[in-house]
């Protein structure tokens, strides 16, 4: 992505106060978008012309200037969000314009493959791509993707007191809600991977590329192709969580002490040891959204009312974190659905990540209010028994870390070995905890015949 001209100091400081700024993906306040202007070491005014001179060379060349109006808007932590319309013939024809703040906004490709996919092959609401172009070749002289413009409001900002979301506007988001996750669970894929296109073109067709490991080179992408229940064997599974953790481990651990690598043995042990006993068996690998918040959700400004007819949830947004993968990994639970108090759903709604909320203290049923005990019963109804079956098992729940932290890049090394020591120490409780038991498990409930699982060995 090309870069505007700023100082490295100012580089660092900038990326550093980024980092440490909380918001919803849509929406920043005052404050960050002077710095989101900083950064891009360019006024929003001046940048303007280049933005009209993409509109009318390549979004909408059969416009005039006096027809186009552009507009600043609110950004998301990973993009400059742009508002642009055309006013012809008593017609306004609206949409936005997304251009990457950061090397490490994502692949504009991959988003554009996501959001296809997700047109395709479900209901779930989701913004429309018209144009987009993954180089610097352009007017703007940076990747950009141009979506339509949805009518909603950030969830984030609907959680605050100024705007408290009523009961009955909880109760039908936890059911939309849940119904994105079931239609998750049900697309599947031959391949484990992510969503790319086919060529350059937005006509391209929907491809899977495998993840980044060191086989990746002789490994290209292949069409996708939807799969029955149960392709993932356990042996393809485990195979799959060793290449990433064998990938991380030649990364991370670049010119750091010979003794380090052997914690990614207790990784690969750990792996192992899931797959004896039976947690990767009659796995399916489907659509996995990684970062399901209220910031990635746009909700209708009614939900604040006590009007309920219709649908609530206007668009999923964030899908630049979309992958095919095990079934699990689909599975985090919403827990800012039935936090304790609306200060503390609101608060996990600053999460950057949604597996940076701990699950081990938020998945289980609420233990205070009959309202929050209603909402996440609505929202296991609706999003079905499989979601349930992985979604509060400890063991899965310690999987999916384990997969994220296989699929990570590199980080600090003291953040890599905190992430380490929290996985195995966590692992060594669940093990003794399920020896002190002798009780079996059965498999998915949407499975005809599942073997009984073993205790993991200890």
């Amino acid at each position: 992505m090309a870069t505007r001209d700023v100082p490295p100091q100012s580089v660092a400081e900038l990326t550093s106060l980024r980092d440490n700024l909380k918001s919803d993906n849509e929406s920043i306040d005052a404050s960050q978008s002077a710095l989101v202007t900083a950064f891009n070491a360019e006024p929003f005014d001046a940048f303007t012309h280049r933005v009209r001179e993409l509109i009318l060379t390549a979004v909408w060349p059969n416009a005039t200037a006096e027809q186009v109006t552009v507009e600043e808007m609110t950004n998301s932590r990973f993009n400059q969000i742009i508002g642009i319309s055309w006013n012809v013939d008593r017609h306004n024809l609206q949409h936005i314009l997304r251009i990457p703040q950061f090397a490490d906004s994502g692949d504009i490709g991959e988003q554009v493959a996501a959001l296809k996919f997700v047109k395709k092959h479900t209901k779930i609401p989701a913004p429309t791509v018209i144009e987009y172009d993954r180089s610097s070749d352009n007017a703007l002289g940076s990747p950009y993707m141009v979506q339509n413009r949805i009518t909603g409001v950030s969830l984030h900002k609907m959680t605050t007191p100024v705007m408290n979301v009523p009961h009955a506007g909880w109760l039908k988001l936890a059911h939309e809600l849940g119904e994105a996750y079931r239609q998750m669970l049900v697309v599947r894929s031959a391949a484990a991977g992510r969503l790319v296109l086919s060529s350059e073109s937005l006509g391209g067709s929907i491809h899977v590329a495998p993840f980044e490991t060191s086989e990746t080179p002789s490994r290209p992408a292949q069409p996708y192709a939807a799969a029955g229940p149960n392709q993932i064997s356990s042996d393809a599974a485990l195979a799959l969580v060793k290449d990433l953790l064998n990938f991380r481990q030649e990364k991370q651990m670049a010119g750091k002490p010979a003794e380090s690598r052997g914690e990614f043995q207790d990784l690969l042990v750990m792996a192992r040891e899931l797959a004896d006993a039976g947690y990767f068996n009659d796995l399916d690998c489907c659509l996995c959204h990684l970062d399901i918040s209220p910031r990635n959700i746009l909700v209708d400004p009614s939900i604040a009312g006590t009007r309920n007819a219709g649908s609530k949830i206007a668009a999923i947004l964030g899908w630049r974190s979309a992958i095919l993968a095990p079934s699990f990994m689909a599975c985090t639970p919403p827990a800012w659905l039935w936090s304790h108090d609306d200060a503390d759903r609101h608060g996990n709604a600053d999460k950057e990540n949604s597996d940076e909320l701990d699950e081990s203290s938020h998945n289980l049923d609420p233990k205070t209010e009959d309202s929050h005990k209603e909402i996440k019963a609505v929202f296991d109804e609706a999003a079905g028994p499989d979601f349930v079956y992985y979604a509060y098992d400890p063991v899965y729940r310690l999987a999916r870390r384990l997969f994220r932290f296989a699929l990570g890049g590199v980080e600090p090394f003291n953040e890599y070995r905190e992430a380490y020591r929290d996985i195995i120490l966590e692992w060594q409780r669940i093990k003794k905890a399920e020896d002190s038991t002798s009780t079996s498990r059965p498999g998915p409930p949407s499975r005809v015949s599942v073997p009984a699982r073993l205790k993991p060995n200890v």
